[in-house]
């Protein structure tokens, strides 16, 4: 009997029961974990786009001033519906000064998708198929708008990006609906 319990002592590591509730206790953490990070990414996300578009105009703003000529933004997809979350472009003509040849456009630099369906990026009517800067670096076209935001979290943003005549771009947070 005394060699029993001392076998039992001498035992390292864990009983089967205790191996399952450990387990049945990771997964509830987990579970209950991956919707809080799912948050967090959308929350770090939209404003991070935001970010992004702005610096695109300034980029679009600067080429036009330094090349002296006009530059194009457009959404990657042109469905006519104003949805820029498929990414956008910049890109410009160059003039060699023979109005008989045919410009090809140059691209100049392009923006990704907005990773998975977690927001939605749609343009004014009057800018949904693009927009052109001019060489003085203001807008050829009138203002228009864009919405920024995630359909499902209104928690993790929403911005309206005011793209105005003088080529500037003005970012404000919205509010939750």
């Amino acid at each position: 009997m005394q060699a029993l319990i001392n076998l039992m002592k001498n035992q390292s590591g864990l009983t089967l029961i205790e191996l399952m509730v450990t387990t049945a206790i990771m997964v509830i953490i987990i579970t209950t974990a991956i919707p809080a990070f799912k948050g967090l990414f959308e929350n770090k996300n939209i404003p991070q786009i935001a970010s992004i578009f702005e610096k695109s105009i300034k980029l679009a703003r600067t080429e036009a001033v330094n090349r002296n000529t006009e530059v194009n933004v457009k959404p990657k997809e042109e469905s006519g519906n104003g949805d820029w979350s498929q990414g956008w472009y910049l890109e410009y003509i160059p003039d060699d000064g023979d109005p008989d040849t045919d410009d090809k456009p140059v691209l100049i630099r392009t923006f990704p998708a907005i990773p998975g369906n977690l927001t939605t990026f749609k343009s004014s009517d009057n800018i949904k198929d693009g927009f052109t800067i001019r060489a003085n670096g203001q807008l050829k076209s009138a203002a228009g708008t864009f919405s920024l935001k995630s359909p499902t979290n209104c928690a993790a943003g929403s911005y309206t990006l005011s793209l105005l005549v003088s080529g500037t771009i003005k970012k404000a947070e919205s509010a939750c609906p």
